[in-house]
């Protein structure tokens, strides 16, 4: 953790018990799974004391659904900061500082406001760009990750945490598009195309025997290469992460995660991203490789309803594996 940050974050925590939800109500929405919110709140805040981040943020995201509060808002943002969900740290500290403001909460709202800030330049974005002649399409839907992406957001770079994100579209009459990327680590940009839909009822166009069988044997082996480089990164990052750890545990008092130097904490966090990169890494490599392997094994039929076509591209901000169906 940064000193600046550090700094931040204890002026938030110096703010009072106010950082605690209002206690949980007996009836309502205030309990779910057996426990209230405030049980919840109490749980994921003691994880988060002991540097259990990836098992204090579930039970934060819980209890805020259960009784949103200012206080879990912030003790939320800071949890996914910490694994690096940057982007939804960003956007929690952004609600926290409205809910600070409508209730006049300046310093709270202040603090909010400068942990959002800070957060900025390391925030990773995708951006979705429609064709023309998809955007005039009757009933088209855009979708990011699952969720509807209005035609206002089209074209613009958007927060998003680090990993894989699918994008898709659909039209009536029109055969779907998706399209996974994979979305870096540190003020990465990856951009999405989507292109003009092609009616449901055209067949795709089939090569020649000759050349289907060679491209088939190409695009296997471009997949295997980037195979070998995911699981090669993968094991890179993974080697770092156990280096990192060690290097933070050395600057912690007795071994405890919890009482370490600023610089135990800050190599704390390069270990959890050198971790997030070595998953990200086998997680591409190993699909890939699955997929160049189907390729030389299973191989196409000759007569098939419906084809789908993969392609791989990289970009400043990650790997594109690309699907149509």
């Amino acid at each position: 953790m940064a000193p600046r940050r550090h700094r931040l974050f204890a002026g938030l925590l110096l703010l009072g018990g106010c950082l605690r939800p209002a206690p949980a109500r007996a009836q309502g929405g205030a309990r779910g799974g057996g426990e209230s919110a405030q049980e919840l709140f109490d749980r994921a805040k003691a994880l988060h004391a002991e540097g259990r981040y990836e098992q204090a943020c579930p039970l934060f995201a819980r209890s805020e659904v259960l009784e949103p509060g200012i206080g879990t808002k912030l003790y939320l943002a800071d949890c996914y900061e910490q694994i690096g969900r940057n982007a939804s740290a960003w956007s929690n500290f952004l609600k926290a500082a409205a809910s600070a403001r409508a209730r006049g909460q300046a310093e709270r709202e202040r603090v909010a406001l400068a942990r959002a800030s800070a957060l900025e330049p390391q925030l990773s974005k995708i951006g979705v760009v429609v064709a023309s002649e998809s955007a005039a399409l009757a009933g088209l839907s855009v979708r990011r990750d699952g969720e509807s992406l209005p035609a206002s957001q089209w074209g613009a770079f958007v927060p998003v945490d680090p990993g894989l994100h699918t994008v898709e579209a659909s039209a009536p009459g029109r055969r779907p598009f998706a399209q996974r990327v994979l979305v870096a680590a540190g003020a990465a940009r990856v951009q999405v195309l989507v292109p003009l839909l092609a009616p449901a009822s055209a067949p795709a166009p089939a090569p020649p025997a000759p050349a289907a069988g060679r491209g088939r044997v190409i695009a296997a082996l471009a997949l295997g290469s980037v195979g070998v480089a995911g699981l090669a990164l993968g094991t890179f990052f993974g080697l770092r992460a156990f280096s990192l750890y060690d290097e933070a545990k050395a600057s912690c008092e007795r071994g405890e995660p919890d009482r370490c130097t600023p610089e135990g904490v800050d190599k704390q966090r390069d270990a959890s991203r050198a971790a997030l990169s070595s998953t990200v890494g086998f997680a591409a490599g190993g699909a890939a490789l699955a997929l160049g392997g189907a390729l030389l094994l299973l191989g196409r039929p000759a007569a098939a309803p419906a084809r789908a076509a993969w392609s791989l591209s990289g970009g400043p901000g990650g790997v594109t594996l690309k699907g149509s169906f």
